[in-house]
């Protein structure tokens, strides 16, 4: 920021001059076009002053907005997950398909045919957003009980990394590990 001359004072009102009216004593509008010294610098600073306030509402209104929109993405980002856990847990290539369009839903088909039942669990997910696209972990368990052989539940504790693309209005999986 620039710092602000100092202006002097103006010059004493001498008793000689009461009464009378001269340019130094008259009004600054009546002395002619230009304003006096105080007031452009008293202007520049209230004007300069306002553009701060101006520029920092707009910078604050900005972060507001950032924030909104990541918040939302977060949201959007965690229900694409969750759209993936619910399709796992119900055996469903084609619910799969629609959040994770690269997926070989023929392939996740066989697979799912192998099982009797299966619940996928995530205990929490740690996302990271870079502009449109994200990365999330996801920790939490897998349940399944096979179709055939012995069908007790098996119980897997994990981790799922998911790499996330953003759309026009949605997010979806790019891919899984």
């Amino acid at each position: 920021s620039a710092a602000v001359p100092v202006l002097p004072s103006p010059p004493p009102v001498s008793s000689a001059g009461a009464g009378s009216e001269t340019s130094r004593d008259a009004p600054a509008s009546s002395v002619g076009s230009s304003p006096s010294p105080e007031r452009t610098a008293t202007s520049g600073i209230s004007e300069r002053t306002v553009g701060d306030r101006d520029a920092a509402a707009a910078a604050a209104a900005a972060r507001e907005r950032a924030a909104a929109e990541r918040d939302a993405d977060e949201l959007a980002i965690n229900e694409t997950i969750g759209a993936y856990a619910q399709a796992y847990t119900n055996l469903n290539a084609a619910a799969v398909k629609r959040v994770w369009p690269t997926v070989n839903a023929e392939l996740l088909r066989g697979a799912f045919e192998q099982l009797a039942s299966q619940r996928i669990a995530f205990s929490g997910c740690a996302v990271e957003l870079r502009g449109l696209h994200a990365s999330a972990s996801c920790s939490g368990t897998a349940r399944y009980v096979p179709r055939v052989g012995n069908r007790a539940p098996l119980d897997v504790s994990r981790v799922w990394e998911f790499s996330l693309r953003k759309r026009v209005d949605d997010w979806i999986i790019e891919s899984v590990k």
